[in-house]
């Protein structure tokens, strides 16, 4: 690994310095140390462990690779047995359940938040983020005051978006005397939603000093990456992550373009068709989560299963030392020709059809944004896979006009070269169809 080189996702940062441990080193203690600290204190962890191994003790890697997967629904009803101490003096935040099911409440203590502050550089940049949050953005809000640059603002009302306006203009009390917002951290249908709000009030972005733009949640379209980025001239990195480790939020590598779990976490992808093992590189399957201690401790979990698949990328990534993985969407989106076989997901068919007009949108999900005329614009088309052979990709138009009507076949065509082949493409009318996705 090269000396003095600088490993981070989001405000976590890890400087592996010449003759340091490299990642991977570093990831084995630290699953070696979970596993003591689970083994010890956490009743299921503790009897789950005990049953594999009795007395022997396998090393850490060894250990993981026989721990069995944890579903939502297992972690649901086994959170009792799995916590390591009485939830007392805890913090509560809510799981959105897109992934896995209902919204669930989140339990942590300070232990957790002090393991992740040490990590974050002391610092930071020239200017403060500015993270817009909506009322399902706990992940997020909890984790920003371990940061003092941070200013945390809602974005779910019409005049949340003029008073951000004012934050990054500068130009009126209070906001006068504030430093310039150098980074801005947010869902990526808020985003796009408040660049329609500049864009009409302002005309432009690229002035307002932004160098950095997080997003999280959606799939980023490689037209909405380049109208991001052009708009606000400013880098943009997507980040993968899910509230219930919301420790372990991973970004997008500029380097291999896949993800990397930053070092509070340990990512794999498995087969759940071969008894859970790892893929190949290269492979696709179901992504599992390791979050490690000290930074998630009350309800440990090991090989958490947040409901997504992913695509291990198929080389190791010269940044980083390790294979990095693509999320291709939530495993209830996507479909398979048939059992075993090959999987078409989210990720494989929705930039086909979300970069382009004349579809239905998705409504948007906030009650408060609903009076916002810009919200449902960004939120994306109604869609989903249906499994068979072949997959049959569902799309709902929206209210075109005749000369619109007239140009289906083009439009299938177009989106037809840029999906997997042997999916077929099945137009519905307007407010016909009766489920979709979400992203």
């Amino acid at each position: 690994m090269k000396s003095s080189t600088d490993i981070r996702s989001g405000d976590l940062a890890y400087t592996q310095d010449a003759g340091s441990p490299d990642l991977a080193g570093y990831r084995h203690a630290r699953l070696d140390e979970t596993l003591s600290f689970v083994g010890d204190q956490s009743p299921y962890y503790r009897g789950l462990l005990k049953q594999l191994y009795g007395p022997a003790r396998s090393g850490p890697e060894e250990i993981l690779r026989s721990v069995p997967p944890l579903s939502k629904a297992q972690w649901e009803a086994e959170r009792a047995q799995l916590r390591t101490g009485p939830a007392t003096r805890i913090m509560i935040g809510y799981a959105r359940g897109t992934s896995a099911g209902a919204p669930s409440p989140i339990l942590s203590v300070a232990e957790d938040f002090r393991g992740l502050k040490a990590l974050q550089r002391p610092g930071g940049q020239a200017g403060p983020t500015l993270l817009l949050v909506d009322p399902g953005s706990h992940g997020m809000a909890e984790l920003a005051p371990q940061n003092g640059n941070v200013i945390v603002h809602a974005l779910s009302r019409p005049e949340h978006y003029e008073q951000v306006r004012q934050i990054l203009d500068r130009t009126a009390k209070p906001f006068a005397p504030m430093a310039q917002v150098r980074q801005i951290d947010s869902t990526l249908s808020q985003v796009k939603a408040l660049s329609f709000y500049l864009m009409r009030h302002r005309g432009r972005m690229d002035d307002l000093g932004v160098d950095r733009l997080t997003v999280v949640r959606n799939i980023l379209t490689p037209r909405w990456r380049h109208l991001l980025e052009t708009w606000w001239d400013a880098q943009i990195t997507p980040m993968y992550g899910f509230s219930e480790m919301r420790m372990c939020t991973a970004s997008e590598c500029g380097h291999c373009g896949y993800f990397h779990m930053p070092i509070t976490g340990l990512a794999e992808v498995l087969d759940e068709d071969a008894c859970w093992s790892r893929v190949r590189p290269g492979g696709r399957g179901m992504l599992a989560v390791t979050g490690f201690w000290p930074y998630i401790q009350l309800e440990p979990r090991i090989r958490y299963l947040p409901g997504d698949l992913a695509e291990l990328a198929p080389t190791i990534c010269p940044q980083w030392g390790e294979h990095g993985f693509r999320p291709l969407g939530r495993r209830s989106d996507s479909v398979r020709t048939e059992p075993g076989g090959p999987w078409v997901c989210p990720a494989d068919v929705y930039p086909a059809i979300a970069d382009r007009v004349g579809f239905n949108w998705v409504p948007t999900r906030s009650r408060d944004a609903q009076a916002d005329p810009f919200i449902d614009k960004v939120t994306g088309p109604r869609w989903r896979l249906e499994a068979g052979d072949p997959v049959t990709l569902h799309i709902e138009l929206g209210h075109l006009s005749d000369v619109r009507y007239a140009k289906r076949t083009e439009l299938h065509d177009a989106i037809q070269a840029e999906i997997p082949a042997g999916v077929e493409i099945v137009a519905h009318e307007p407010g016909t169809l009766d489920t979709w996705a979400d992203y």
